[in-house]
């Protein structure tokens, strides 16, 4: 069975410098609760252990990247297997330390300073996620729609960047194949 993503624009986290997108899978709505960021976030909310990073990550992503600084490349993580896919928290610069201990990995494609795009996540609890079962499905997933996504930005048909490279935008009815 052929597997679509659509991708939708992640309203609940409006910011000034970051335009953040996430994706649906297999559904017909746009529904943005439908998505895979949210979909992480509510299988996150059960894990009481890690509520406070859940909540550190919520809080980088609305105010440091969305308001102040921008989607810098330094705060994220390199976690790319077959595309430019990236994780939160950041495993160096200045906001490292803020993260200190966390498992936690939300898997996004950082697009630019101001497209990012929010994938699915969870605790990390082996030395790659490759060999994590809580984390394996979701790093394969992104990468796999992460790198067509970045094919279809190449290609500047099914999806486009504005002229000042800001945001994207694409059909509405744009189904993502993996």
């Amino acid at each position: 069975m052929n597997i679509f993503a659509s991708l939708i624009r992640v309203k609940g986290l409006e910011s000034s410098k970051v335009t953040y997108y996430s994706v649906v899978l297999n559904e017909i709505t746009h529904d943005e609760t439908r998505s895979e960021f949210y979909n992480f976030l509510n299988r996150m909310e059960q894990y009481k252990d890690h509520l406070e990073d859940l909540n550190k990550i919520i809080i980088f992503l609305e105010q440091e990247i969305g308001d102040k600084y921008g989607a810098r490349e330094d705060f994220f993580r390199p976690e790319q297997f077959h595309s430019d896919l990236t994780a939160l928290p950041p495993n160096k610069g200045k906001f490292k330390t803020l993260f200190i201990g966390t498992q936690l990995r939300l898997y996004t494609l950082r697009l630019n300073e101001s497209v990012v795009i929010l994938f699915n996540g969870g605790v990390k609890t082996a030395q790659t996620a490759q060999e994590c079962t809580n984390v394996r499905e979701y790093f394969l997933q992104a990468n796999k729609i992460a790198g067509i996504i970045d094919d279809l930005l190449k290609e500047q048909e099914e999806i486009q960047w504005n002229h000042d490279f800001t945001d994207i935008t694409f059909l509405p009815d744009l189904k993502i194949e993996f």
